[in-house]
């Protein structure tokens, strides 16, 4: 299962957990850096992939939200918590709980997304 994490979280993320052997890829090194949410939701769910993000806009516009819906791309919503913590703390809080990102991604039916929250608690949200 190929995670993405979107241009909201630094692509040195992306290959720490790489190199820790999970498949995450960063927006920016597969796709443009300003293509457009409904756009990009139309290409992840062609490939199957699993959108991690801080931005849960993406949830309340309402052409991303339908596009969300309609591609049914799974996506991990990081809560307000992660954009005040420092770059390292994100680092650490992202590896603590990655293996839950990947536990609950492979349990779950195609296209739920979630608003994780500082804990790691998941809460399922629709688009």
């Amino acid at each position: 299962m190929t995670f993405l994490l979107d241009n909201n979280l630094s692509p040195r993320f992306a290959k720490a957990l790489s190199a820790l052997g999970s498949d995450v890829k960063a927006l920016r090194e597969e796709f443009p850096r300003d293509i457009q949410d409904v756009v990009l939701l139309a290409h992840l769910a062609s490939k199957g992939w699993v959108l991690v993000s801080e931005d849960r806009h993406i949830l309340t516009r309402p052409m991303e939200a339908a596009a969300l819906k309609q591609a049914r791309v799974t996506a991990f919503f990081l809560g307000p918590f992660f954009g005040s913590l420092k770059f390292w703390d994100q680092a650490v809080w992202l590896v603590k709980h990655w293996p839950s990102f990947e536990g609950v991604a492979r349990t779950i039916d195609r296209g739920m997304c979630f608003v994780v929250k500082h804990n790691g608690k998941m809460n399922a949200v629709s688009p």
